[in-house]
């Protein structure tokens, strides 16, 4: 078993516990959305019609009812529980927001009414509501702040692996110039997608097939390298456009271009 096929086995083993630690994160969520779902039915049951929903997302609360004209519940209003700012865990007020119309339709009739009963509501209770609010956020916090750490720490052990495995497939490749050359996949259709390479600030080779380092200064800066292009030429003999390769040698080439170059087009080289 190779070192990345190791890596990927204990990717694979962190991704099933990584699923499990963000159901578990899911869980806690939805169990915090039920309990203010619950507080909000409460408070506004006798503001809403039969058949009216409430759905709670966050801070966000959203009366909705059916519209025959529509293949989803039509938002009524809207409600935004908020703090002044991000960095404030408590709430202080209640935001609210509906659309206007000219409509005079019984659906849009009864909607205001709706809206002004949900207004009374916020009136009447809107300190009890926030302090209820946040009284179940900050019951959840502690288990929520735990759930989420977990997640983003397997996660980013995961991406750190991950990177661990690019590394190493870049070096693969990277020995591999130093040593016979690599040789991109040519599609003589489209050679325009094959690699190109500055090897002085006014001077790009493009259509690069192959490439190959031969030496490299004390420094490790520069290589002297050598590069098959390719291009399809028209033979006026023969009346066909012929494939036609050209190789040629660079000295003092800048090394950081040469690997980039290698290392980004890594998917187009032959095994």
């Amino acid at each position: 078993m190779t070192k990345i096929e190791i890596i990927q086995k204990k990717i694979a083993k962190e991704q099933i516990t990584l699923t499990k630690l963000r159901k578990k994160r899911h869980n806690i969520e939805k169990a915090r959305i039920e309990k203010w779902t619950e507080m909000y039915s409460r408070y506004f049951k006798d503001a809403i019609m039969e058949g009216d929903e409430i759905e709670v997302s966050d801070s966000y609360v959203y009366f909705k009812r059916f519209k025959e004209d529509y293949n989803y519940n039509k938002e009524i209003i809207s409600l935004n529980i908020r703090a002044k700012s991000w960095r404030d865990d408590e709430a202080d007020s209640i935001e609210t927001s509906f659309y206007s119309t000219n409509d005079n339709s019984d659906y849009e009739l009864k909607r205001m009414v709706t809206i002004g009963r949900v207004g009374m509501v916020i009136l009447d209770f809107k300190d009890d509501i926030i302090a209820e609010y946040n009284s179940i956020k900050s019951s959840f916090r502690g288990k929520l702040k735990k759930a989420s750490t977990n997640v983003s720490h397997l996660d980013h052990e995961i991406n750190k692996l991950s990177r661990e495995i690019e590394q190493i497939r870049d070096q693969e490749v990277l020995d591999k110039l130093n040593s016979d050359g690599v040789e991109f996949e040519v599609d003589k259709e489209d050679l325009y997608k094959l690699p190109s390479l500055s090897v002085r600030w006014n001077w790009e080779i493009r259509n690069i097939k192959r490439i190959k380092v031969l030496n490299e200064t004390k420094s490790g800066k520069s290589v002297d390298i050598e590069i098959e292009t390719c291009s399809n030429q028209y033979d006026y003999e023969t009346s066909e456009t012929v494939f036609k390769t050209n190789v040629r040698k660079f000295e003092r080439v800048r090394r950081d271009k040469v690997d980039s170059l290698v290392t980004w087009n890594r998917e187009k080289v032959i095994s």
